[in-house]
């Protein structure tokens, strides 16, 4: 008798390997993260300097704004280590920043939420596939 192969149990789909999935998604989040985040300082950066120089004191809106950048900060930097919570957390805050901006920008309320928004959920976006890329992959891993 011949000796026949076990039929496989879990069948692989023809393409590219989850674990290279994850590493192309996490070299994608990093990089456009840290892109965007330059952005966001920079951005927070020059609001600072214009209320100094001006002599204008503390909007809300501004206040609103440099909490949610932080809170921006902080999910990137999270995502560097720990891919499924810094995506979830940039995911969140992109959303939260797209709606704060919808009710700030005034006029442009919409094309401006969008070009915030949406480059960070993004960014969370590829962090969490870049997470189910691992193997055994858990929230803080």
């Amino acid at each position: 008798m011949a000796a026949t192969q076990p039929e496989p149990s879990i069948q692989q789909s023809p393409g590219i390997e989850p674990r290279r999935t994850g590493r192309i998604a996490r070299r994608i989040a990093r990089g456009l993260g840290t892109l965007f985040a330059a952005y966001i300082l920079l951005m927070l950066i020059a609001h600072a300097v214009v209320g100094i120089v001006d002599d204008e004191p503390l909007a809300a809106t501004g206040v609103g704004v440099g909490i949610l950048s932080s809170w921006l900060a902080a999910s990137l930097l999270a995502g560097w280590w720990w891919e499924k919570l810094g995506g979830i957390s940039c995911v969140a805050s992109g959303i939260v920043l797209g709606v704060f901006v919808f009710f700030t920008a005034g006029r442009n309320e919409v094309p401006v939420a969008l070009a915030l928004g949406t480059p960070i959920v993004a960014v969370g976006a590829a962090f969490l596939i870049a997470n189910r890329g691992r193997a055994g992959a858990s929230v803080l891993k």
